[in-house]
């Protein structure tokens, strides 16, 4: 399998996740200052990665009480197209940030953050550094890291009831067209008899499903911009 192009890099080092399977997963805690939590982080690149038991479950999580949704049948964003080349990102991420988390699912950030590590581990390999060298050079730290699963946790939250409430759904035939493009892949760099599925399970995240469904809502989002 080919490595996965650059242009993901953002989406794991930018501002703005997999069901810890017991016995397996190496976990220690580091303790922030100041933010009165305990983060719960996994620095482990030999654990396997598996899909999470409910990747694509549809539910409400706003009506279930996870999650305040902003109005996305009238949201407008106040960003500029000409400003950006990932339009749909931006317009979502705009969306979310207008949404309100009332609480997380049991271990959602836990799994979100591991599947982060997982991420960082994987580039650090491939540059040939050290997990913490490569924090070190982006200026990253477990605590944004944390925080970034966290927004990724809000974000399936939001796009999932969204598909819920207005019937978006999977297209099977063009799961693997989606994947390509969650993981910047173009033609070139699929291998022939490349499992697109177990490839995002093994190097992005532990929830595919749940990505496409992001995916699928900020297109929904985007849609009524126009």
């Amino acid at each position: 399998m080919k490595k996965k192009k650059d242009v993901w890099m953002p989406v794991i080092l930018g501002v703005g996740f997999i069901a810890l399977v017991a016995g397996v997963v190496l976990l220690f805690c580091v303790w922030t200052p100041g933010t009165g939590e305990t983060i719960t982080s996994v620095n482990n690149p030999d654990v396997p990665a598996t899909e999470a038991a409910d990747d694509g479950v549809l539910k409400d999580y706003e009506t279930d009480g996870y999650i305040k949704l902003a109005d996305y049948k009238t949201f407008k964003t106040t960003e500029k197209k000409e400003d950006t080349d990932d339009w749909a990102g931006t317009v979502w991420d705009d969306y979310v940030s207008k949404c309100k988390v009332e609480k997380y699912p049991d271990g959602a950030v836990e799994e979100a953050n591991a599947d982060l590590h997982r991420q960082y581990n994987a580039f650090a390999e491939a540059a040939g550094m050290k997990y913490t060298e490569l924090l070190d050079s982006y200026g990253t730290t477990e605590e944004d890291i944390y925080e970034l699963a966290k927004d990724t946790v809000k974000s399936q939250m939001a796009a999932k009831t969204i598909a819920y409430r207005e019937g978006l759904r999977i297209d099977e035939s063009k799961v693997d067209e989606q994947l390509m493009l969650l993981m910047g892949y173009d033609e070139s760099d699929k291998d022939e008899d490349e499992d697109l599925m177990k490839s995002y399970i093994d190097t992005v995240g532990s929830r595919p499903k749940d990505d496409i469904y992001v995916l699928l809502a900020s297109e929904y989002i985007v849609g009524k911009q126009e």
